[in-house]
């Protein structure tokens, strides 16, 4: 099963693509960066975890432009923990980002605010290194 949310409202700026793909759930997102549709595709993706049965997922966001302020990056970083408390997926669940800077920030510090709330969540530069940090296995 492969869930595509985005593309239908003109006024959208993001989209994703999210499929399992073996042991993990892979999540493609393009677009521009908007913080409200960010915080979609994480509910989003982490429903599609449970509906699959997964415990780890990789974020490509190698096609998203936009560079977020360092308030959006913090207001990512909390949201993002406070999902994880609501108990949708386990505490240990492994979050790898992948992109480059921008959006991704290059100081990590989106990446610190979730950290720093305990989420197990990494931002990468490549898709091999996040697969592999996760413990991915592609089907």
């Amino acid at each position: 099963m492969v869930y595509f949310w985005g593309g239908t409202n003109k006024d959208q700026a993001m989209d994703a693509n999210i499929a399992a793909a073996g042991s993990f759930l892979r999540v493609q997102v393009s677009g521009t960066f908007a913080l409200a549709e960010a915080k979609d595709i994480v509910i989003r993706f982490m429903q599609a975890m449970v509906d699959f049965g997964l415990q780890g997922v990789v974020v490509e966001c190698l096609e998203i432009s936009g560079d977020p302020t360092t308030l959006e990056r913090y207001q990512f970083g909390t949201f993002f923990a406070e999902e994880i408390k609501k108990g949708i997926v386990p505490r240990a669940t492994k979050f790898a980002f992948v992109g480059e800077a921008p959006p991704l920030d290059p100081e990590h510090f989106g990446e610190t605010v979730a950290l720093n709330r305990g989420v197990n969540l990494r931002v990468f530069d490549n898709v091999a290194d996040a697969q592999r940090w996760i413990g991915a296995e592609e089907s």
